[in-house]
């Protein structure tokens, strides 16, 4: 297989990967491509690989599970962004459309002020991609 054209595909874990156990999904994934990397989340749950579109999503999910690691997602479609901070409030994204990105945040600034009115935020004069 060549270098080229590669496609991202990503996988939910149930728990994080064990050290030796990511080793070993890097080597058998690079059985099924040897262009291919692996990435892992810092916490270890989320496994992203960078492998040829031939090589199926159903034969990169196997490979994973063959090492013993419990994937939760089957389909190697990436997670949905995080929207909000761990306290809850809602943190900006910008998507490079910078109208849509700051009316979206608007709204959640207003939604989270309307049920958090002891912890309300204000909105930033600097918008990140204006």
């Amino acid at each position: 297989m060549q270098a080229q054209s590669q496609v991202f595909r990503w996988f939910q874990t149930d728990s994080p990967v064990d050290l030796l156990v990511m080793r070993e999904v890097m080597e058998a994934v690079n059985d099924l491509d040897p262009h291919s990397t692996v990435y892992f989340s810092d916490d270890r749950t989320q496994v992203q690989v960078k492998i040829s579109p031939q090589v199926s999503v159903a034969e990169i999910h196997s490979t994973i599970v063959g090492k013993g690691v419990v994937l939760l997602t089957t389909d190697g479609t990436p997670p949905p962004p995080v929207t909000t901070a761990p306290d809850g409030s809602p943190l900006y994204l910008v998507s490079g459309d910078a109208a849509g990105d700051r009316a979206r945040y608007e709204a959640a600034v207003a939604e989270w002020n309307a049920a958090n009115p002891e912890r309300a935020m204000e909105l930033p004069v600097n918008v990140p991609n204006q």
